[in-house]
């Protein structure tokens, strides 16, 4: 990659950010904050010791370390821009007892946070299964469960090198099993869900029941997903993806990791950006769907929308389906909007005058890579053309340029209308000739600002 297309990928994934963040009316650094941190690698994702460790030294975008329940809590209700709180567990009683886990972090995300609340959180709901409710206290009470619980149990995740654990906790209030899943690459323990039993429950019995995978039904815990594969599981390289094999290019949707290798070409960077868009897009309307519609603006309902249009060409029924396939199962679609994204560039037609000069620089660069469209193997709709219009541009911007797209002039000259032009008038012959070579000029964002301005002037002379 040299420094001219280095400078075109960082201003195409800055557009799409820019854009993106003004459509939900939010900044672009707080965009950046919560769905951003894309960094750019020269080495494959697949060695040792390139994923280990990410938390402390390297969190995952959106991924917040942090000491304070209370963070936990903000998380529960809404008012942290956190995708997920991480803390470590340094002398508790979980790393005692289990030296593998020594080092290791335990983390809750929004989903998880999600799950609790809805699947646990209902009073009348739990109390027909002999529970009790799970409330924003509680959901703070995860370090204090893994540092001193009273019993655990725990059984290997199949065809991982990960266990599930359910730890057990006597609180005032009464019994809390806690469930969450170690993940060896990244040294963590992810919350999986959290429930809540009378003080007379017993410890062994609800824990050997919590843990099994098989035994653990939707109607004993509320509907979480037991499919190993519904989360990626990085020690089988699940959330990886590669472009055309792996000596080209590869992205960790997990760590928002992109990486260009040793056959890397003036295609891969857009590929590969291609999939984490895909996950910034879901993402964020994962987050959408949890705010009530009545607080949805038309820009969130239409962004709502595009995504349903992705999942639409996929032949995905909704996000709730898209979420709750592995990531094998979602790679198909994944790699068909990438190689979608590769051809809407290919195809060169700028959303906005002023990212003209910027398609046609990849349209070039894609040509080469690619000498034809139909090698990408891949048939964009006009309505995905559209997604991808709305991520680079606002709706008054692609207005405009379909307008200038669409203008043509209706004839070559005046006298091809039928009239003579020595006998216009001067200020309206001087005018026509002003708009007639704009025309005729490369447009840009000046000459179209120009061209209104000559036309509203002409208008203006023949009336008057």
């Amino acid at each position: 990659m040299n420094k001219t297309q280095a400078e075109a990928n960082a201003t195409l994934y800055t557009r799409a950010f820019e854009t993106l963040a003004g459509r939900l009316n939010v900044g672009i650094r707080d965009f950046d904050a919560a769905y951003g941190g894309l960094n750019v690698v020269g080495e494959s994702l697949l060695d040792d010791g390139v994923l280990n460790q990410a938390l402390a030294s390297n969190p995952p975008r959106g991924w917040v370390h942090s000491e304070s329940p209370q963070d936990v809590a903000d998380l529960w209700n809404g008012t942290s821009n956190a995708h997920t709180i991480f803390t470590e567990m340094t002398g508790s009683k979980t790393e005692n007892t289990f030296p593998e886990l020594h080092g290791y972090s335990y983390s809750i995300d929004r989903s998880a946070v999600k799950h609790v609340k809805n699947q646990h959180g209902n009073a009348q709901t739990e109390a027909n299964r002999g529970q009790v409710a799970i409330t924003e206290k509680d959901i703070q009470k995860i370090g204090d469960i893994l540092r001193d619980y009273d019993d655990v149990a725990y059984e290997d995740i199949p065809g991982t090198n990960n266990r599930r654990f359910a730890f057990a906790k006597q609180f005032d209030d009464g019994l809390i099993v806690y469930l969450a899943d170690s993940n060896k690459k990244r040294r963590d323990l992810r919350t999986v869900s959290m429930w809540k039993y009378p003080q007379s429950a017993n410890a062994q019995d609800v824990l050997q029941h919590a843990v099994s995978l098989s035994n653990l039904t939707p109607e004993a815990e509320g509907g979480i997903s037991h499919n190993p594969n519904s989360t990626p599981n990085t020690d089988t390289n699940q959330d990886i993806l590669f472009q055309g094999g792996a000596d080209r290019g590869m992205s960790s949707r997990e760590h928002n990791l992109i990486a260009l290798l040793e056959n890397d070409d003036a295609s891969t960077f857009v590929h590969e950006l291609g999939h984490f868009f895909l996950e910034t897009n879901t993402c964020v309307a994962r987050d959408l769907t949890a705010q009530p519609v009545e607080n949805l603006t038309e820009q969130k309902q239409q962004f709502l929308f595009d995504v349903q249009t992705t999942l639409d060409w996929f032949d995905v029924k909704d996000l709730a389906a898209w979420d709750a396939m592995s990531l094998n199962e979602q790679c198909k679609n994944h790699e068909k909007w990438a190689r979608g994204f590769e051809a809407y560039l290919y195809e060169g037609k700028a959303p906005s005058e002023e990212l003209r000069g910027l398609f046609r620089r990849f349209r070039s660069w894609l040509k080469q890579v690619y000498h034809s469209l139909k090698n990408l193997n891949v048939k964009l709709t006009d309505e995905v053309r559209s997604v991808f219009d709305r991520m680079f541009a606002g709706d008054e911007q692609i207005q405009q340029t379909q307008y200038i797209n669409g203008m043509a002039p209706l004839f070559e000259d005046a006298a091809q209308a039928g009239m003579n032009q020595a006998k216009l008038p001067y200020p309206f012959q001087a005018t026509l000739h002003q708009v007639s070579s704009i025309f005729q000029k490369k447009r840009s964002s000046e000459n179209f600002q120009t061209t209104f301005c000559m036309v509203f002037k002409l208008g203006f002379i023949y009336r008057g």
